[in-house]
């Protein structure tokens, strides 16, 4: 086992939390449609990042894919 797999296992249940809570908070309480711009969501696609590359670039990959999701980028 590796040094950073701790990290791997903690971050991902940290984004199902995420998913599971805040998502649903945001979409649901407050009603914001349409959060994530892009198909997979953000945290979907660092998640799947994180468990498929490891911890670090897995997460340098959601981290450049969450600075993309903002409405000055025009890259989509």
């Amino acid at each position: 086992m590796s040094v950073t797999e701790p990290m791997r296992k903690i971050t991902i249940i940290f984004i199902d939390l995420y998913q599971r809570v805040l998502s649903y908070f945001l979409k649901n309480i407050l009603g914001v449609s349409s959060f994530c711009r892009f198909r997979p969501t953000c945290s979907e696609y660092t998640k799947t990042a994180i468990k498929e590359k490891g911890f670090m670039k897995g997460a340098y990959i959601g981290f450049v894919r969450i600075l993309k999701c903002q409405p000055l980028y025009k890259g989509v």
